[in-house]
């Protein structure tokens, strides 16, 4: 299944040119690093190392890869995102992959992505064709010049089995496999139930997730990780046990949460009321062979007030603009 943006086969063109410019780039580094170790000028020398170092891998599909995670609120919905703050947000992300939550309206993704193009990325974008009762539909952004996708398999309600709902009940999990360079990896995206009240439905949530993911492991030999919306209401407090029971689940699989140490990734406003909450909802989950281990970070709003409470108004303006919930990214060393 190729992205429903673009049925063609991805182009590599703009992926070897790169290559080539950081080939170049790379080769005139040496060159001076040469003649600075002549001069024994060792301290910017090393620097020059590091850049060639990160011109060669970035480009040329070596170490480095980006993943990032963003419920994009009720995407489509009128009048509720700025196109152009949301735009500059996964410009700055940078990611190879981002897993997106929440999209009611394919055509606007379509005509994002297709502005990212136009402003110099090679974006492209798969979309889940089921979205639950609620219509959100999860999916993939990603740069086709870093990563190739694969293959793509659909799970309405999160069902292993796939005889989920399509349009009834909770959302879908989408698993995109892709390849960068040489090396082949999976990612499943997920949006849990919410609410605090919805903790018994989300942990039958994660074991579907990871009987999926163990499924396409023994079928591929590729390692998947668990991106998305997790809801995890009671993670940061460990209401009913939450946190606990996410990492007891999650470790007696294999898999590692590179998001148990953030602060944050999503603020809410209880009404009535004039704090503004914060709470840790959205996650990225890995096997230990998976080319991403380091723990993730929070961008956007929430890395700006460092996660702190806040009291009062105004809110910070990608909140009202562009969503409650913060972009999260992991990337290799």
């Amino acid at each position: 299944m190729l992205p429903r943006g673009d049925r063609s086969t991805p182009r590599r063109r703009p992926a070897l040119v790169a290559r080539g410019l950081a080939l170049w780039l790379a080769l005139g580094v040496v060159e001076a690093l040469a003649l600075l170790v002549r001069r024994r000028r060792a301290a910017l020398a090393v620097g020059l190392v590091a850049l060639a170092s990160a011109l060669a891998t970035r480009s040329c599909g070596g170490p480095g890869l980006r993943i990032a995670t963003f419920n994009i609120r009720e995407y489509g919905r009128p009048l509720s995102t700025d196109d152009g703050r949301l735009r500059e947000r996964i410009e700055q992300l940078d990611a190879d992959v981002l897993a997106v939550q929440e999209i009611r309206d394919e055509e606007r993704l379509a005509a994002l992505v297709k502005t990212l193009r136009r402003r110099g990325g090679h974006y492209d974008y798969v979309l889940s064709r089921c979205g639950g009762e609620r219509q959100m539909h999860v999916g993939f952004v990603f740069d086709r010049a870093r990563v190739t996708l694969v293959h793509t398999s659909e799970f309405p309600e999160l069902d292993p089995d796939g005889g989920g709902s399509c349009d009834q009940g909770q959302r879908p999990g989408l698993l995109a496999e892709f390849r960068r360079g040489g090396e082949a990896f999976g990612l499943l995206a997920v949006h849990l139930k919410s609410g605090r009240a919805g903790l018994p439905a989300r942990r039958e949530q994660w074991r579907a997730a990871l009987t999926i993911v163990e499924r396409h492991r023994a079928r591929r030999r590729v390692p998947v990780a668990i991106v998305g919306d997790a809801n995890t209401a009671g993670f940061l407090d460990n209401d009913q046990g939450e946190r606990d029971e996410v990492r007891s689940t999650l470790g007696r699989a294999g898999l590692r949460l590179l998001t148990e140490r953030l602060g944050c990734s999503e603020y809410f406003a209880p009404e009535g009321s004039t704090q503004f909450l914060r709470s840790l909802l959205d996650h990225i989950a890995v096997p230990a062979d998976f080319p991403v281990q380091a723990d993730a970070q929070v961008h956007g709003y929430c890395a700006e007030i460092a996660c702190r409470p806040v009291l009062g108004e105004p809110k910070p303006r990608d909140f009202q603009d562009v969503s409650d919930h913060c972009p999260v990214v992991a990337a290799a060393r």
